[in-house]
């Protein structure tokens, strides 16, 4: 079976495919924002209700999910018993740790957030061996964890996130790229083409490129000690050492960028440009507004918005400037697929 693809029909795809993800990823955006909107909202309500006391566990009754506190009052060494009825959503905290209602026991010092709820006192978080309440900053960090929550929609299709569609097709084209430029190389080698090493270097830096979008290698960079903590454009570590590999990479490549012919050589360096200007440019942009404005705000994510399109846009133009230059030197190749058994 011969198996052959149009131009225009993988220009078409190319170009839908982005359309959509992008689309796809504004109203994932749109509505990230709008749950976290909500969600914050719903926390303020709760937290205007919700008081803390801190005493003695005097008793439990697991089965009908009640405690009963023994809290000091005033200076005057006076005590007092406060029953509390245990919440559904109840967050138990020992020395520190994430525990249970099996772990709450008599004697021991805990702090409890709690509601009123037609008159009765009930617990939402308890915290045993700390006799101080958290900090609101930790309180609001908590209770918004607890409230707020990715609709999948956001989780799938946000271009922000990771290991989803849009970070799955931009890791499969540049392994397309990757693969294609492997073929190029090996026809090279055949035909006695030149610059066969530099293709096959390509196509290595490519695959391990596709691979670091699905895993996010780079990212590691920025908990080393040079490049932590850094401020402005910089903000992100990881620029500098990419934005000197990029350099040396851009020199070394211009010999071989020359001698290809002038329609694909113009292609190349637009999908390049497009795309380190995402990858670095944007990102270079993006580390200046992060520290200034945080990364949890619709400005960020718009700006991250731009960087993913810009790298998806490039790596595109790229694999079709690919395709077309090798359909250019081998106008006769065909993909054939046939059975194991046959001939």
């Amino acid at each position: 079976m011969d198996f052959a693809v149009s131009l225009g029909t993988l220009r078409r795809l190319l170009s839908v495919v982005i359309v959509a993800l992008v689309i796809a990823g504004l109203g994932a955006e749109l509505l990230r924002r709008s749950t976290r909107a909500a969600a914050k909202k719903r926390e303020a309500s709760e937290q205007a209700h919700r008081r803390t006391l801190t005493g003695e566990v005097v008793s439990v009754d697991k089965a009908a999910r009640t405690i009963l506190v023994r809290e000091p009052i005033g200076e005057g060494g006076l005590m007092r018993e406060v029953p509390l009825g245990l919440a559904s959503d109840l967050e138990v905290t020992i020395d520190g740790k994430t525990g249970s209602l099996e772990n709450l026991e008599p004697g021991k010092t805990v702090t409890a957030r709690f509601t009123v709820k037609e008159g009765s006192l009930v617990a939402h978080q308890l915290r045993v061996g700390r006799s101080n309440p958290a900090s609101p900053g930790e309180e609001e960090e908590q209770g918004e964890a607890a409230s707020y929550s990715l609709p999948l929609l956001v989780k799938w299709f946000s271009l922000s996130e990771e290991k989803n569609f849009p970070t799955w097709w931009s890791s499969f084209l540049l392994f397309a790229c990757s693969i294609t430029l492997a073929v190029i190389a090996r026809v090279k080698k055949r035909i006695g083409g030149s610059h066969r090493i530099r293709w096959t270097l390509l196509a290595v830096i490519f695959c391990y490129m596709s691979l670091d979008e699905f895993i996010e290698i780079h990212e590691y960079l920025n908990n080393l000690g040079p490049l932590k903590e850094r401020h402005g454009i910089l903000y992100f570590g990881w620029v500098v050492p990419a934005l000197m590999l990029v350099t040396i990479f851009a020199v070394s490549y211009v010999q071989f960028l020359f001698h290809l012919p002038l329609r694909t050589r113009i292609k190349i360096a637009i999908a390049g440009f497009i795309y380190v200007g995402g990858a670095l440019g944007v990102e270079l942009i993006l580390g200046k507004y992060a520290d200034v404005y945080g990364e949890e705000n619709m400005g960020y994510s718009l700006l991250d918005m731009v960087e993913e399109t810009m790298e998806m846009v490039g790596s595109s133009l790229f694999f079709y400037a690919l395709v077309e230059y090798l359909g250019a030197i081998v106008p006769e190749m065909r993909v054939r697929v046939q059975s194991a058994t046959s001939g």
